[in-house]
């Protein structure tokens, strides 16, 4: 039996079987969720690299062909330990460290680029604090920041912005986990982050939030493997969210993959391995079949780029190199992520 909408919580999801589409419930009736891939170069959706080891570099790849990334253009500083995502049109990185802003190496910048056409990225605005190995995830016109280690040593602010015009970030609400996280776990509705920096609630509690209404997180579920799990890389298209590699503590560097459904509350499960055992930074770069995780740390910085097929649970294939090694947490996004919609 269905609940009455006035017992209907705001952001709900369920699956209609006579259309065979996701729906989310606004306050007043039920949307379709939507998914859109853009085409460049012959292919669906690009993937970027942007700093990370205290570089400049942005890296751009075609994630539907394997082949070695190419120089996209620059950030406007040297930047690590940060976070990014991106609507269909621009690619937005937030916050970070850089060493030569010594002593105070945390950041509140934001910058910002076009993924069509070539070139360097400009000033977006600024966070509302400064932070490190933050966390962001966003759809096609909002992007969120969530925590991150700064002047503080973890935050647990939410804060956002409107992708299509510059500007400071606002607040938006709490993290449950606090810490930063892995990126790009959503779709048009729904994101989902795991707070992996030492949080009091464990490092495998999972959260949820709703991207088009602010709010506070709330608990979605539990990785399934260990609460000590850190370090690990994230990702997925509107259906299924992944976690990659990282380090468990205290037995060292993991391959596990696993993933989670993003519409129904619940644990993570088993989907395979990375083809080693490797620290991984912020998100790996997804279409809405493909995932790509490049860079990482086995111990020393690796360029390496593998994929894998989200329909299908199985090991990751080899996709090409980056331009240069990244192990700092560079920001990782694509134009045709889960919350492109």
């Amino acid at each position: 039996m269905s609940l009455p909408p006035s017992e209907i919580p705001l952001g709900a999801m369920r699956f209609n079987s006579d259309s065979q589409k996701l729906e989310y419930w606004n306050g007043s009736a039920w949307f379709q969720i939507h998914s859109y891939a853009p085409i460049f170069d012959g292919g669906s959706g690009r993937g970027m690299w942007a700093g990370g080891d205290f570089n400049n570099i942005i890296d751009r790849i075609t994630i539907s062909t394997q082949g070695n990334a190419v120089d996209h253009g620059d950030l406007s500083t040297n930047k690590s330990n940060t976070s990014a995502t991106a609507s269909r049109t621009r690619g937005l990185l937030m916050g970070g460290s850089n060493p030569q802003l010594s002593p105070d190496t945390f950041t509140n910048t934001m910058d910002f680029w076009s993924i069509s056409s070539e070139g360097n990225a400009s000033d977006f605005g600024d966070l509302t604090s400064k932070a490190s190995y933050l966390a962001a995830t966003g759809n096609q016109t909002r992007a969120v920041r969530l925590g991150g280690t700064g002047p503080s040593p973890r935050q647990n602010i939410m804060d956002f912005v409107e992708i299509a015009s510059t500007g400071n970030a606002v607040d938006f609400g709490d993290a449950f986990n606090g810490g930063g996280g892995a990126s790009n776990i959503c779709n048009s509705v729904r994101a989902i982050n795991c707070g992996n920096l030492y949080p009091t609630n464990g490092y495998n509690k999972l959260e949820t939030f709703n991207i088009p209404t602010t709010g506070n997180g709330v608990f979605f579920g539990n990785l399934a493997q260990s609460n000590n799990w850190e370090q690990f890389s994230g990702g997925g298209n509107s259906i299924r969210g992944f976690f990659a590699g990282g380090y468990i503590y205290p037995s060292g560097n993991t391959n596990l993959i696993e993933f989670v459904n993003i519409a129904s509350l619940g644990n993570s499960q088993e989907f395979g391995d990375l083809s080693s055992a490797k620290s991984m930074g912020d998100s790996g770069a997804s279409n809405s079949t493909r995932i790509v995780f490049g860079g990482g740390s086995d111990p020393a910085g690796l360029n390496t780029m593998e994929y894998l097929n989200i329909a299908t649970q199985g090991n990751v294939v080899d996709f090409g190199d980056l331009t240069q090694a990244r192990y700092r947490r560079p920001g990782v996004l694509s134009n045709s992520h889960g919350g492109i919609g």
